[in-house]
């Protein structure tokens, strides 16, 4: 099945090849991310709540989220105070509403989730994007939303947990994003079923820039090639 004009979809690819070799991942990212808001293919999704968003299998080189680095880019937020524009490169591919794969894409989230000892909040079932960029963060509100364990002490209450409550104190910004959420770029899944490399793409454009965005390690940089 077609979902866009041929032209576009040869353009697109074009340049998705080029990834690696003429073009980096950013300048590669940049270019289709150009050309599918001009086709009016990705859109802006605002005000989206934490309890909507998972994380993209592809992402971090399909390693997904560290849940360590969840908590230490919430530590940094609340040390450093809340600024909704550091989120402006917020993005995300729909969930697939398609079988299997809507259910392959929860059940790798479901794993990351088991595997976190606690610290990762469970899914909430209204789930509706997955994140390629900004991930660890929207992680850390939906774990501060559940009243996750956290190890880092300077935002962990009397019981070791975080609190919404005592993050926000004194921060309403923070509040605010809690509250009603923030602003994200959305992929369309029919996006990713026509180019299916490009979630890997923008995963890799958007932590290799993304201010909040934890260091590739080693073994993520490994998975990723």
């Amino acid at each position: 099945m077609a979902y866009y004009p041929a032209e576009l979809v040869k353009e697109v690819q074009e340049i998705i090849e080029q990834d690696g070799t003429t073009l980096g991942p950013v300048n590669a990212f940049t270019q289709v991310l150009d050309k599918l808001k001009a086709a009016k293919v990705v859109y802006t999704a605002e005000e989206v709540s934490p309890s909507l968003v998972g994380d993209h299998p592809d992402n971090r080189g399909k390693l997904g989220l560290n849940p360590f680095n969840v908590h230490r880019n919430g530590a940094t937020i609340k040390r450093a105070g809340a600024d909704r524009q550091q989120l402006a490169k917020a993005t995300c591919v729909e969930l697939c509403p398609m079988e299997p794969l809507r259910t392959m894409q929860l059940d790798v989230n479901r794993q990351l989730i088991d595997g976190s000892d606690g610290l990762l909040a469970p899914l909430s079932g209204s789930e509706r994007y997955l994140s390629v960029g900004c991930g660890h963060t929207v992680a850390f509100f939906c774990a501060a939303l559940a009243s996750c364990k956290t190890p880092q002490d300077s935002i962990a209450d009397s019981s070791g947990c975080l609190n919404v409550q005592a993050l926000c104190e004194g921060d309403a910004e923070l509040q605010s994003l809690f509250d009603k959420g923030w602003s994200w770029t959305v992929i369309p899944w029919q996006a990713e079923a026509t180019w299916p490399r490009l979630p890997d793409l923008a995963q890799r454009a958007l932590n290799a820039s993304h201010g909040v965005a934890a260091r590739a390690s080693e073994l993520e940089t490994a998975s990723t090639i």
